[in-house]
């Protein structure tokens, strides 16, 4: 059922706001076997902005060596016609995955920070104006799974249309990352966008 109204802009002003959304979010605790609702004002201004930030502190992939053999399927496309030694992106490195698990992690966090319209503030009762501030806080405040996922759904909701799954805020950019090799294989992405030889 449509719950939005439409409004036909006819000029765009610098500044003006028009693409701002707020609203509220509500989450269900229980305390002592009473159930009670809290309602926290939420906005959209900002949560791109901190998901791009968030991204750009995306682990990186060690470089690895490796011989590009002349019947590689790369080595054509390489211009190899020796066996060559190659810089590589090496995405199966365990310490690698592991810092990329933590980082897309908190990446909801990191959005419920910059969602949340309501101060946060540390234990000596300061404002904390930063998101990575904001992101530990809430962290380690005991927010239930459902929780987390309730408030972020409702600030992506904010400025997406419920029937259009496109606009989401977690659609990853292609190429934010080097993607996997074949079969589990080091990343064949050279270091340098080309083979970088020895």
């Amino acid at each position: 059922m449509r719950t939005h109204a439409d409004i036909d802009v006819t000029e765009l002003l610098a500044g003006d706001g028009l693409f701002d959304a707020t609203g509220h979010t509500r989450v269900k605790i229980c305390r002592e076997g009473r159930e009670r609702v809290l309602r926290l004002r939420i906005r959209s201004r900002g949560v791109r902005e901190a998901i791009e930030a968030h991204e750009r502190g995306r682990p990186r992939p060690p470089i690895a060596r490796e011989v590009v053999k002349p019947d590689d399927p790369l080595a054509a496309e390489w211009g190899i016609a020796r066996p060559t030694w190659v810089n590589v992106f090496d995405t199966t490195d365990r310490a690698y995955r592991e810092a990329l698990a933590r980082h897309d992690a908190r990446l909801a966090w990191v959005v419920l920070a910059a969602g949340l319209d309501v101060p946060i503030k540390d234990d000596a009762g300061r404002e904390v104006p930063d998101v990575d501030g904001r992101a530990r806080i809430l962290e380690a405040m005991g927010l239930s799974t459902p929780q987390l996922e309730r408030m972020v759904r409702d600030i992506r909701d904010l400025t997406t249309l419920r029937e259009d799954e496109a606009l989401d805020f977690f659609s990853a950019p292609s190429a934010a990352s080097p993607s996997a090799g074949p079969s589990g294989a080091p990343d064949r992405e050279s270091t340098e966008g080309a083979a970088s030889r020895a």
